[in-house]
């Protein structure tokens, strides 16, 4: 597991840069169980992170940088707890794994289910980065589902369903709509929002399993 801090010193800071390749390794926590107050700081540069433990970035501020991050090894209930901060790439690819969410999950790019359960514990899912294209791969079961970056362009699996089990919100502006499009055009994809709020989007291929109707799109 990587443990960033002291497990003896509140005020021991940390701060490790991933840099570039493959890093595995079981859970990432800071090591001191109480409240930190040296600075723990968690670098992901450009590499992929295999994690097969848990996530808990309370007390650690983490620079995902563009990194991959995928749990994938160690069978069983893990839990992620973002404390704020933000993924950028994140997969959760392992069949005997279920995943739950402690918070709010902020994704900047792209989010994939190859194998496994993701459960949502009535947690969002935030698709996030400015400036980047984002797929979301794989099928969902969200409870709410937000992107509020202005001309991204969200691409999701065809012939899957995201099934969204509280709000699907959809945020664009003025001349920068946000794109929600099929990643194998022209094959659709299926979205089954119990709620929705949907504004300035353009959309394609897409088929809604309830009614959707975007605003000013």
């Amino acid at each position: 597991s990587l443990r960033l801090g002291s497990s003896l010193d509140a005020s021991y800071p940390a701060a490790l840069n991933l840099g570039s390749g493959t890093k595995t390794m079981g859970s990432i926590t800071k090591a001191y169980s109480g409240t930190t107050t040296g600075a723990l700081n968690l670098l992901g540069g450009s590499s992929t992170i295999i994690c097969s433990g848990n996530i808990d970035f309370s007390g650690i501020t983490f620079t995902a940088g563009s990194s991959i991050i995928t749990m994938q090894g160690g069978s069983g209930a893990k839990a992620i707890l973002s404390s704020g901060q933000q993924f950028y790439d994140l997969v959760f690819n392992d069949a005997g794994s279920s995943w739950s969410l402690s918070d709010t999950l902020t994704v900047k790019r792209d989010l994939t289910r190859a194998a496994g359960t993701f459960t949502h514990n009535n947690k969002k899912v935030i698709i996030s980065g400015a400036n980047l294209d984002s797929k979301i791969s794989g099928a969902f079961t969200f409870y709410d589902f937000e992107c509020a970056t202005s001309a991204k362009k969200l691409s999701f699996s065809t012939g899957l369903v995201q099934t969204v089990q509280g709000t699907f919100t959809i945020t664009g502006a003025v001349g920068y709509n946000i794109k929600l499009y099929g990643q194998a055009s022209p094959a659709q994809w299926y979205i089954n929002a119990a709620n929705s709020a949907v504004n300035y989007v353009n959309v394609k291929d897409s088929y809604a399993q309830k009614t959707i109707v975007p605003a000013n799109s």
